[in-house]
Protein backbone atom coordinates (compact mmCIF):
# COMPACT_ATOMS: atom_id res chain seq x y z
CA UNK A 1 0.00 0.00 0.00
CA UNK A 2 1.69 3.23 -1.04
CA UNK A 3 1.34 6.64 0.25
CA UNK A 4 -1.72 9.38 -0.75
CA UNK A 5 -2.40 12.74 -0.47
CA UNK A 6 -5.12 13.54 2.01
CA UNK A 7 -6.60 17.02 2.44
CA UNK A 8 -6.87 17.77 6.11
CA UNK A 9 -9.63 20.85 7.21
CA UNK A 10 -8.97 21.94 10.29
CA UNK A 11 -10.02 25.19 12.43
CA UNK A 12 -6.71 27.31 13.47
CA UNK A 13 -6.54 28.64 16.79
CA UNK A 14 -7.90 32.23 15.50
CA UNK A 15 -10.99 30.62 14.10
CA UNK A 16 -9.90 30.66 10.37
CA UNK A 17 -10.98 27.43 8.52
CA UNK A 18 -7.87 26.53 6.48
CA UNK A 19 -6.39 23.06 5.16
CA UNK A 20 -3.28 20.95 4.84
CA UNK A 21 -2.42 18.75 2.44
CA UNK A 22 -0.64 15.37 4.00
CA UNK A 23 1.00 12.13 2.76
CA UNK A 24 -0.24 8.95 4.10
CA UNK A 25 -1.38 5.55 3.78
CA UNK A 26 -4.90 5.53 5.27
CA UNK A 27 -7.38 8.43 6.42
CA UNK A 28 -6.95 7.71 10.17
CA UNK A 29 -2.90 7.73 9.32
CA UNK A 30 -3.78 10.99 7.76
CA UNK A 31 -5.66 12.66 10.63
CA UNK A 32 -3.23 11.29 13.30
CA UNK A 33 -0.53 13.07 11.11
CA UNK A 34 -2.29 16.48 11.10
CA UNK A 35 -2.70 16.08 14.45
CA UNK A 36 0.69 15.89 14.80
CA UNK A 37 1.50 18.54 13.24
CA UNK A 38 -0.68 21.12 15.43
CA UNK A 39 -3.83 20.67 13.39
CA UNK A 40 -6.09 21.22 16.55
CA UNK A 41 -10.00 20.87 15.67
CA UNK A 42 -10.21 18.38 12.52
CA UNK A 43 -13.31 18.99 10.29
CA UNK A 44 -12.57 16.39 7.61
CA UNK A 45 -9.74 14.33 6.09
CA UNK A 46 -10.27 13.46 2.04
CA UNK A 47 -7.80 11.88 -0.04
CA UNK A 48 -6.87 13.99 -2.64
CA UNK A 49 -7.80 13.34 -6.43
CA UNK A 50 -6.27 15.57 -8.54
CA UNK A 51 -6.44 13.37 -11.89
CA UNK A 52 -9.71 12.47 -11.65
CA UNK A 53 -11.01 16.00 -10.93
CA UNK A 54 -9.23 17.35 -13.72
CA UNK A 55 -10.27 14.94 -16.03
CA UNK A 56 -14.10 16.08 -15.12
CA UNK A 57 -13.55 19.41 -15.39
CA UNK A 58 -11.91 18.93 -18.97
CA UNK A 59 -14.83 16.45 -20.00
CA UNK A 60 -17.33 19.05 -19.16
CA UNK A 61 -15.12 21.64 -21.18
CA UNK A 62 -15.31 19.61 -24.05
CA UNK A 63 -18.74 19.06 -23.71
CA UNK A 64 -19.69 22.58 -23.67
CA UNK A 65 -17.74 23.34 -26.60
CA UNK A 66 -19.25 20.76 -28.78
CA UNK A 67 -23.07 21.79 -27.80
CA UNK A 68 -21.94 25.21 -28.88
CA UNK A 69 -19.81 24.37 -32.04
CA UNK A 70 -23.35 22.58 -33.44
CA UNK A 71 -25.54 25.41 -32.29
CA UNK A 72 -23.50 27.72 -34.36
Amino acid sequence: MGLHSYNVKYIERDGHVAVRMVMASRKAEARQKAANEGCDDILSVRRANFFRRNLIRLFVIVVIAVAVWYLI
